[in-house]
């Protein structure tokens, strides 16, 4: 009877083991993205940064002529297959989608970097209310290796919200 409570205590540390090794090892690659606000001169009014493990979006109030700056990036040991930028904005009830790069991926074809980032500049946010900009990061990784390793995986960031409040703009 001994034997089989041994066995069976293995399997469990073994399991616990394996679940430790996904939990530590990360699913996927750290994704970020740093908003920068400046206002028409270029004075920094506002700066903050979400990433893919942010519990919920952040809301920024932002004035007529702001310009919008965005710097997403990732990291991810076993190389990064896309880097993106992606939301909507509506400006006057006028709704447009946003994906940067044009293409949808900010990593060059036939690489793998650990690493990547790029920023882009909106430039001024020239609307009225109601006007709303929404942002967030995407990277996929390249398959994971080693013991646990899996197929490519996914991760984005919360949502940046940039809204321009009710008696602001033009």
């Amino acid at each position: 009877m001994q034997i089989p409570v041994q066995r069976a205590a293995r399997l469990g540390q073994v399991a616990a083991l394996a679940a430790a090794a996904v939990l530590l090892g990360g699913c996927g690659p750290k994704v970020t993205m740093s908003v920068q606000v400046q206002d028409a001169q270029g004075n920094l009014k506002n700066q903050f940064t979400v990433t893919n493990s942010d519990s919920g979006p952040t809301t920024v109030e932002v004035a007529y002529g702001d310009t919008i700056i965005v710097t997403p990036s990732a990291t991810y040991s076993d190389g990064l297959q896309k880097l993106w930028l992606e939301g909507a904005k509506s400006c006057q009830n006028q709704a447009s989608n946003i994906l940067e790069p044009p293409g949808g991926n900010a990593i060059s074809p036939g690489t793998a970097p650990t690493q990547a980032s790029f920023t882009n500049n909106f430039g001024a946010f020239n609307c009225a209310y109601p006007a709303e900009m929404d942002l967030d990061a995407a990277a996929t990784s390249n398959p994971a290796t080693g013991v646990f390793g899996g197929g490519p995986a996914t991760n984005r960031t919360q949502k940046a919200v940039l809204v321009i409040p009710k008696g602001h703009g033009k």
